[in-house]
């Protein structure tokens, strides 16, 4: 359904994000509501393991992006015990 890459946010605040965009073609009926139903749960979720919604919008060709926290690799939990 989407492409999720590891980005830089630069505005407002400088953060590592997992940004997903849905992927070229995807764009029939089905896959947009999938797609916003899953940045309408993310945003209400509140969970320690879960990834959280932090911008969600449209690319400059119109393609639906979300910005959410990356989720946290088994290393890191050993690691530090924290997100």
């Amino acid at each position: 359904m989407g492409v999720v890459w590891t980005a830089d946010q630069k505005y407002p605040c400088h953060r590592r994000v997992a940004l997903k965009v849905i992927k070229s073609g995807m764009d029939t009926s089905a896959i947009p509501a999938r797609f916003e139903a899953e940045r309408a749960a993310l945003a209400l979720t509140d969970h320690p393991n879960i990834a959280r919604a932090l911008d969600a919008g449209t690319t400059d060709q119109g393609r639906l992006s979300l910005i959410r926290r990356p989720e946290l690799t088994l290393d890191h939990w050993l690691a530090f015990g924290e997100t």
